[in-house]
């Protein structure tokens, strides 16, 4: 017999790749960090509401070989293993084709985006490290 406990993972496969490759940011509520308890909490509120809502902008940088986008007409000419990283994660999720879209954008335009409170970007799938830097600028992973 074949025991599918020793099978099981912890989470949900996606939630590894969201936690090493995907971005999932939200606006800094305002840009005194003082009381960092409620921050996070504070941050998704103050976010645009149409930032997440169906179909969600999933905002991507051209960087071969993690993402090619540039001068792409449809989002089907997108690839690297950031985008099929994000096709995966959204298959997973349950969210049809129709859910989300990509946006090509340049590297700086989109991080300021992902941190400005009005910004347009959902999600990032752009390889975005995790680091305290970013953290700092309001990025949520």
């Amino acid at each position: 017999m074949h025991s599918h406990a020793a099978r099981r993972r912890p989470w949900p496969r996606w939630g590894l790749y969201l936690l090493l490759s995907v971005a999932i940011c939200a606006a800094p509520a305002s840009s005194e960090h003082s009381d960092r308890s409620n921050y996070r909490k504070r941050s998704l509120l103050a976010a645009s509401t149409s930032r997440y809502t169906k179909p969600y902008n999933v905002c991507t940088s051209d960087w071969a070989p993690m993402v090619v986008c540039a001068g792409m007409d449809t989002q089907a000419g997108y690839s690297g293993y950031q985008v099929a990283l994000w096709r995966e994660i959204a298959a997973d999720l349950g969210w049809a084709d129709s859910d989300w879209f990509f946006s090509c954008v340049d590297w700086t335009a989109m991080i300021n985006d992902l941190v400005s409170p009005h910004g347009n970007c959902s999600f990032a799938a752009a390889g975005v490290e995790v680091s305290l830097e970013n953290v700092l600028k309001g990025l949520q992973f």
